[in-house]
Order: structure tokens, then C-alpha cells, then sequence
């Protein structure tokens, strides 16, 4: 699935820490999901380091939206913050990973392409000035984009070491990044968080705009109030002059797996006579056995319609009367298409919708 949506914006000039004044969660080593991306990792145990985990996000009033991983890394004797990790994922508004490392806000820079864990990347790094008593010190990012144009950005912060610090040397330390480079693993493996399965870490909004807010539907003439559910939803608009859309809600946060959900409003039927109404061509074979699992997690007063699959995914339908017309949510997700809990919350705030 590709998200119309373009967020992840290059990281702002915030102080290295804005997220861990909320309070992060200290972890060791183990298997560990990284709340604003949904990839999980697995990382050794390091005696000499302590983990402490978090994340952020914002909405501008423009629209732009910005979400990033933070894991600091501590010296176990003193406490003292040595590593930074900024782990970043999405179709980012800068463009591909040329543009991305160019607009990064470091002095001294540079960018070369750099082949590590396996993968090709576009790497850059500087010195970057942070807002608070840490000061100017070295970071280095690694940058690579796929096929359909999600990117992912890790980024590398050297809080021990002075400004300055040659091109070479910053390589070596990221060679090193035993963080970063788990999460370029999970990443490329699409290990990601399942349905229910707990974020470690505390995600905190930078911005003074709630992810719980009143969106309207176009097409469906429908407006409603996002829940406050830990996730983040964006309203995709339709594309002007092309027939036959629906509206579309894309989840932003957490970022992977991919989770959308198309609502439309069809007028003067019932869900059965709707879903009586439908043919659609049979299920290919590498998802039959995923389509014929049974879906759970669907909130009352929803119907479970048919399965159709997209070229690269499910699509499982909902249906919920709505006055003489009825409601209809296509639910589209990369990974666990039959478990419908990440977005109960969203079909109840549906179920509530008002027309405009």
C-alpha cells in the first residue's frame, strides 16, 4: 500500500532530549518495539550502556505531520548520555534520501553513499547544534528508500565526542550502532508490533494540535471526532477528477504496518442487500489462507462483509446502517488484516458520524 500522505519531515531543531523530559522508559537489552515506527527489534544486552526509550510526534497547522523514535544511550557507571538514536520512518516531504540528507541542519556537512549491514544507503552527517547544554557535537544518518517510496532515516548523535569529528571516524561509530543497526534489520524484515502487542516507550506530541480532532469526509458528506486512542489518523483527500473513490483515513502513528481505512456512504440500502449486491474475483492463492481467517475485534453494530484482495494486501469490509443509507469501511492493512482492534476505536468514532 502506498500512503498519498507525505509526512516524516526532516527532524526539527528541538533540544536532543524533548522527548525524554516526558519521561521515557528505561529498558536493557531483548526484543524491544520502537512506539512511533511499530518495528521491533532485538537488541543485545551492552553491561556498559543503559537504554532509555521514547518517542514523539507533531501536527503542524499546515498539516505537516513529523514522528521519530528516540533511544538515548547511558553510561551505566555515572548515567551520563553518550549515544543518541533518532529512528524515523514514512514518505517524507523532502523527497528521496539525497534531498533528505542535504537538508538535514548540520554545519560541516557531507553526504556519500555507504553500503552497511547489507543494505545501500545515502549517508550524511555534521556537526549539529542542539538547543540545549549538549551543545554542537557529531551526528551521522544513514538514509534508503524502497520501491514504493517509504523511506527510513536513522540518525546518529556522538554526545561524547567533540565537533569536529572527521568523516571516516563518524562511519566507524555508526558501524558500531548496535541500536540503529537493529533497527535497519526489523525494518527490511517487516518485523512489526501485531495488534494488542504493547509500545514500550512514552510518545509525546511536541505540537499544540491533538491527534483527536474533528475530520469530515467529502464524498461521504460525513463529519466525526477522531478518538484519543494512541494513534494517529490523517484524512487522505480524494484525487480531483478521478471517479469512482471513497474517502480515506491513513494511520500515521504507529507507522508500520500500514493501516488504512476507506469510508463511503451509499445511499438507500441495507449492509445485506450491499454486500448481496457485490462480485468480486475469487481470492488469489498466496492469500487464501490469510483471507479465510476469521476476522475478530470488530465492535457491535458493525456487519463483516467480504474480503477482496489488493495488489498487495486484504481489504476486509464493514458495514453499519446509517439512517436510510448504511456506512461502509474498507479496512486495509499490511500485516494482521484479521484482527480489526487497531482500528475498533475508529469504527466507533464512526458509528457516531453526522452529516453535513
Amino acid at each position: 500500500m502506498k500512503l498519498t500522505a507525505l509526512f516524516g519531515a526532516v527532524p526539527l531543531a528541538l533540544a536532543f532530549t524533548a522527548a525524554a523530559q516526558a519521561g521515557p522508559v528505561k529498558v536493557q537489552g531483548g526484543t524491544l518495539t520502537l512506539p512511533t515506527t511499530g518495528i521491533v527489534i532485538t537488541v543485545a544486552d551492552d553491561p556498559a550502556r543503559d537504554y532509555m526509550l521514547g518517542g514523539s510526534w507533531s501536527l503542524s497547522d499546515s498539516g505537516s505531520y513529523d514522528a521519530r523514535d528516540v533511544v538515548d544511550e547511558l553510561a551505566v557507571k555515572g548515567g551520563a548520555l553518550v549515544r543518541g538514536n533518532w529512528i524515523l520512518t514514512g514518505f517524507f516531504d523532502a523527497g528521496n534520501c539525497d534531498a533528505l540528507i542535504a537538508a538535514l541542519k548540520v554545519s560541516n556537512g557531507w553526504s556519500a553513499p555507504h553500503t552497511l549491514w547489507g543494505k545501500q544507503w545515502q549517508a550524511g552527517g555534521g556537526d549539529y547544534a542542539f538547543t540545549n547544554s549538549i551543545g554542537t557535537r557529531p551526528m551521522v544518518a544513514l538514509c534508503r528508500t524502497d520501491k514504493d517510496g517509504r523511506g527510513l532515516l536513522l540518525q546518529h548523535f556522538l554526545i561524547d565526542r567533540p565537533a569536529g569529528m572527521a568523516k571516516a571516524a563518524m562511519l566507524t561509530e555508526l558501524g558500531q550502532a548496535r541500536i540503529l543497526a537493529a533497527a535497519a534489520k526489523g525494518y527490511a524484515a517487516r518485523s512489526v508490533q501485531a495488534p494488542g502487542q504493547p509500545g514500550l516507550g512514552n510518545v509525546t506530541n511536541r505540537g499544540k494540535n491533538a491527534a483527536a480532532r474533528t475530520v469530515r469526509m467529502e464524498l461521504a458528506r460525513i463529519e466525526f471526532d477522531l478518538p484519543d486512542d494512541g494513534q494517529f489518523w490523517i484524512v487522505t483527500k480524494p484525487e480531483a477528477g478521478k471517479p469512482d473513490q471513497s474517502d480515506r483515513l491513513d494511520r500515521l502513528l504507529p507507522s508500520m504496518p500500514d493501516v488504512s481505512v476507506e469510508v463511503a456512504r451509499v445511499p438507500g440500502t441495507t449492509c445485506d442487500k450491499f454486500f448481496g449486491m457485490l462480485k468480486l474475483p475469487p481470492i488469489p492463492g498466496p492469500w487464501a489462507t490469510q483471507a479465510a481467517k476469521p476476522v475478530v475485534g470488530v465492535p457491535a453494530g458493525w456487519s463483516v462483509g467480504p474480503v477482496t484482495a489488493l495488489e498487495t494486501q486484504l481489504e476486509r469490509m464493514f458495514c453499519k446502517p446509517f439512517g436510510k443509507d448504511v456506512l461502509l469501511a474498507g479496512y486495509m492493512a499490511e500485516k494482521y488484516s484479521e484482527n480489526a482492534a487497531p482500528i475498533a476505536p475508529l469504527l466507533n468514532a464512526l458509528a457516531k458520524a453526522r452529516s453535513y
